[in-house]
C-alpha cells in the first residue's frame, strides 16, 4: 500500500484522477472535499450524484436527420 507525504500529491495522483474516470466512463458525478481537524487533514467527505439526461424529443412533423443536426449542435454548445 503506497502513503503519500503530502495531501497534494494524494489529491493529484488518487482523488482527481478518479473523479475523472468515474465522470468520463460512467453516468456518475463524484466530488470530494478535504476535511481538517485542527491543521491535518483528517477525512474526506465524497459527493456522488447520478447525471440525469434529458429525454430527447421528437417532433414527428420534422425530418430526423435535421433533429439529430439540431440536437448534436446543442449538445457542443453545452
Amino acid at each position: 500500500m503506497s502513503s503519500f507525504e503530502r495531501i497534494s500529491d494524494f489529491k493529484i495522483k488518487v482523488l482527481d484522477i478518479a473523479r475523472k474516470q468515474i465522470s468520463e466512463n460512467t453516468d456518475i458525478e463524484l466530488d470530494y472535499e478535504l476535511k481538517k481537524r485542527g491543521r491535518e487533514f483528517y477525512w474526506i467527505t465524497l459527493h456522488i450524484n447520478s447525471q440525469k439526461f434529458k429525454q430527447l424529443e421528437i417532433d414527428f412533423e420534422k425530418p430526423l436527420n435535421v433533429q439529430k443536426i439540431y440536437i448534436k449542435i446543442n449538445y457542443l454548445w453545452t
